[in-house]
């Protein structure tokens, strides 16, 4: 399915999508896109869940939100990703701002649960995000490998898999590759990893926050060559 309106607003809800390389590709034509709302989706795609990426440079989407959604890898071809957030091409992060996750359960992904490589003002609040980037040891259930900014996540289970599922565990709860500009991680179930460390940094960045989130514990003011910080966690 894609989603290429020129401007208005566009509703998908109570919809399952099977046997698609990509369930929803989102600003998939040269249009501006504001104003998509999708709720109680399932998604069981080849490779992609969602793909939300504006067409072009002088593109962009505005106000996205999934809530209460189920997304699916059922293949295992590598590089599945079940939400991809990206500008195109590396491209101004204010062409695609506001976007909110809400309550979703995303599994099964060789990569990502969700991978956010631009954009701004992106929301990921509860639901689930396990059993993903099988085939990416340093991913997890949520990536981050772009210069993306203000991004906030709250509330959300990252345990490492999903019991009886028959899926095996995630690398890391969180993957942090590239220099974000503000992350903040408040709340997030991320025990039972066998790593002493659940979030994988290898990216610098600024203003980074992780607190209150079980499972997670590094020294208090921990910095990564003075660029960004990591806050003890209960």
């Amino acid at each position: 399915m894609t989603v290429q309106p020129g401007g208005g607003l566009c509703c998908i809800s109570n919809t399952h999508l099977s046997d698609l390389t990509t369930g929803i590709q989102v600003g998939g034509s040269t249009n501006n896109l504001t104003r998509l709302f999708c709720s109680n989706v399932v998604c069981e795609s080849y490779l992609n869940a969602v793909i939300i990426q504006p067409a072009g440079s002088t593109y962009s989407i505005y106000d996205v939100f999934f809530d209460d959604c189920l997304f699916q890898q059922y293949s295992s071809l590598a590089g599945g990703v079940g939400v991809m957030i990206e500008t195109y091409e590396g491209g101004l992060n204010n062409t695609l701002s506001n976007v909110f996750f809400n309550n979703c359960l995303c599994y099964a992904f060789t990569s990502a649960g969700i991978q956010i490589a631009g954009g701004e003002n992106i929301v990921i609040t509860g639901g689930r995000y396990s059993s993903n980037a099988t085939d990416a040891p340093t991913s997890g259930g949520i990536a981050i490998t772009g210069a993306a900014a203000n991004v906030t996540i709250n509330g959300v289970d990252l345990t490492p898999h999903i019991p009886a599922s028959g899926y095996g565990p995630q690398p890391y709860a969180i993957s942090i590759t590239a220099a974000v500009a503000g992350l903040y991680v408040r709340g997030c179930n991320m025990t039972l990893y066998t790593t002493a460390i659940p979030v994988y940094a290898s990216g610098a960045g600024a203003e980074i926050q992780i607190t209150d989130c079980a499972g997670y514990s590094v020294p208090q003011k921990h910095r990564r060559e003075d660029r960004y910080e990591l806050t003890r966690c209960a």
